[in-house]
């Protein structure tokens, strides 16, 4: 295996989806816009940067340091999750 290839991230924990969950809602009215013009696109890739700053000062040494691209993957993956488990939950 080459060693130059990436390494895999530390698991969420369960506080840092939390958290992530709350920044999001925080700004909901941007990250969520279903809009993609370049200029929405922009806001939003701009939005996850701040996300992104704003959970490095929060997870300080406790937590993992997470980029915009990882943090925006997780809620990604968060929101596909849900949209599984809600119909078997609801049946």
């Amino acid at each position: 295996m080459d060693m130059t290839s990436r390494r895999r991230s530390v698991n969420f924990s369960e506080e840092e989806i939390a958290a992530l969950t709350a920044f999001v809602e925080t700004y909901k009215h941007i990250l969520e816009n279903e809009k993609t013009d370049a200029v929405t696109m922009k806001e939003k890739d701009d939005m996850w940067e701040i996300v992104a700053s704003e959970w490095t000062e929060w997870a300080e040494s406790r937590f993992t340091p997470r980029t915009g691209k990882k943090l925006r993957e997780k809620w990604k993956n968060i929101k596909k999750d849900v949209k599984i488990k809600i119909p078997i939950i609801l049946q």
